[in-house]
């Protein structure tokens, strides 16, 4: 039996374990079963779920509106069955909340976005020559100071 023909048939054993056994609890509420669409890259997994949606009948979406997301469903009552891809940049952010938690990677993020406008001040102010050497090879800090200091000052 393949996974697939054992998930239908776990399905079906579910329904009837619930249909003759009344005075077992079922949610009352929506229950979602999700397959995450496999891919590469994001365009890889966005792909999976336009072929899904397709052989579903559906159109794809961006649930959130974010761009993050990519989204196939059909709902059978308070059923909800689909296929999801989840751009990488998202998912890293989101291993990256639970392993730091939310305040200190809203902290991280804000630290690099200042670097960042840091690095683009410098860029501003500096000779695009300075820091190289007649080769055109990186020098140093020391070694660039030097060069400047034995030219007679800056350049």
């Amino acid at each position: 039996m393949s996974d697939r023909e054992e998930f239908i048939t776990g399905l079906r054993q579910l329904a009837d374990f619930l249909t003759v056994n009344p005075t077992v609890p079922a949610p009352d509420l929506t229950v979602s079963i999700q397959l995450s669409a496999d891919g590469r890259s994001d365009g890889e997994r966005r792909a999976v779920v336009d072929r899904a949606a397709l052989a579903m009948g559906v159109e794809p979406v961006d649930p959130y509106g974010l761009g993050e997301h990519w989204e196939a469903a059909l709902c059978f009552g308070p059923v909800k069955y689909y296929v999801l891809a989840v751009d990488q940049r998202h998912m890293e952010d989101f291993r990256e909340e639970q392993r730091l938690g939310r305040e200190a990677l809203a902290a991280k993020k804000a630290a690099a976005r200042q670097d960042e406008a840091d690095w683009e001040a410098y860029a501003d102010c500096v000779d695009a020559d300075d820091g190289y050497d007649a080769d055109g090879m990186p020098m140093s800090v020391g070694t660039a100071l030097l060069s400047v200091l034995r030219s007679g000052g800056a350049s």
